[in-house]
């Protein structure tokens, strides 16, 4: 699916289930298993009680980004994100308290409750082959994205620069190229037609 902020395609979950509550789980391609399977064996997710079941493949050009936003009560409150191509810097910031993350923010191609103008409260650089992995407060209490640009400053809020391997200072400027995304998540289900 293209969309003005970036390209998007949606696997392990379908359309909607015919009582209209939730959506469909669908199993997931063979390769994204192999993920599945890994993240189980760090830990990352929990193979029995809430396996990771969903995958958002997101890709970004120079210029696109994702607003910042909630993902929602749809999910289990974990998300790993597996980062390829180009570098970036992913923000959280504070909840604007006018979320809505059941409803989709058309303009914004994200869930509601995008507000502009709010500065990160911290920020990390996502290196090429890195995995993100937040939960609990982070995934409850802020939202996260990507700002929309061609390059970056890396400013004092950006907290991981002392385990990335590309050896970057606040200060640095990072060139947006070609990033593609896996984010991973356990979709909850919203009725009794799954189980």
């Amino acid at each position: 699916e293209d969309m003005q902020t970036r390209q998007s395609q949606e696997w392990g979950a379908g359309d909607r289930c015919a009582c209209g509550r939730g959506l469909r789980r669908e199993p997931l391609p063979p390769r994204q298993q192999e993920l599945q399977e890994a993240l189980h064996h760090l830990g990352v997710f929990d193979g029995a009680l809430y396996p990771m079941n969903s995958i958002r493949i997101n890709g970004y050009y120079p210029g696109q980004g994702i607003f910042p936003h909630c993902d929602g009560p749809v999910y289990y409150p974990k998300v790993a994100i597996m980062s390829v191509g180009a570098p970036c810097v992913f923000s959280f910031y504070p909840k604007s308290g006018t979320e809505d993350c059941m409803k989709w923010d058309q303009n914004n191609n994200v869930p509601g409750g995008h507000r502009v103008g709010d500065e990160p409260l911290c920020s990390v650089l996502l290196e090429p082959r890195s995995l993100l992995v937040f939960s609990h407060d982070a995934f409850w209490h802020h939202r996260h994205g990507i700002a929309a640009a061609e390059e970056e400053v890396i400013t004092p809020k950006v907290c991981n620069l002392d385990r990335c391997s590309g050896g970057y200072k606040v200060g640095d400027v990072v060139k947006r190229g070609r990033r593609v995304s896996f984010t991973m998540r356990h979709l909850l289900p919203r009725c009794a037609c799954q189980g």
